[in-house]
């Protein structure tokens, strides 16, 4: 919460808001992903796991070019290592951060908590058409992180549910039948 707050004062309250209109509407969108950060610390179910997943891998990779990635191609694209779009003081890797976290969360992460940094990774276009190469990794790496998420999820959510009726552990015991096999039988009611 603390880097969205950062990023919406200083960059788009003090710094754009002079120059640009969007400003304004850009450091309230970031103050509200804030808000909504720590109205969700209120009720803490996230833990985060490296799990060698397709998806923790792509989060991790997500996580350190926010870090590193996005400074260094800001220094080789414009050579003066004060233009490097930092994390926290630029919104862009803040951004991917946290989509790049969203992957490594063991649990699935509530959707009203992905809205604001999805909408801001597709929002990257239009730096991104103002020459702000570094950009691309918002735009590409936050909309695929943010399907993977939802894709991830929905397979979470879904086998929790695909269960066949009567066949969850502790509905059933197997007995042996006198031939050697197995036999289920229910736990209620008359065995034999």
């Amino acid at each position: 919460a603390l880097l969205w707050v950062f990023a919406g004062v200083v960059f788009h309250w003090i710094y754009f808001r002079p120059v640009a209109k969007a400003g304004v509407p850009l450091a309230i969108l970031f103050m509200a992903q804030a808000s909504i950060f720590l109205v969700a610390a209120y009720h803490p179910r996230t833990v985060f796991r490296f799990d060698g997943t397709l998806y923790s891998w792509f989060g991790l990779l997500l996580v350190a070019f926010s870090l590193g990635g996005y400074p260094t191609v800001a220094y080789l694209v414009r050579g003066n290592i004060r233009q490097a779009a930092w994390i926290g003081a630029f919104p862009c890797p803040v951004g991917l951060f946290t989509l790049g976290l969203f992957l490594l969360t063991e649990r699935v992460v509530p959707k009203f908590l992905l809205v604001i940094p999805t909408l801001w990774a597709a929002a990257g276009v239009w730096p991104l058409s103002l020459g702000i190469v570094e950009d691309s990794s918002l735009v590409v790496g936050g909309l695929v992180a943010s399907g993977l998420i939802l894709y991830r999820d929905r397979r979470r959510a879904g086998s929790h549910r695909r269960r066949p009726a009567g066949r969850c552990r502790g509905h059933f015991r197997q007995r042996r039948s006198r031939s050697g096999g197995r036999t289920e039988f229910p736990d209620e009611g008359r065995q034999g």
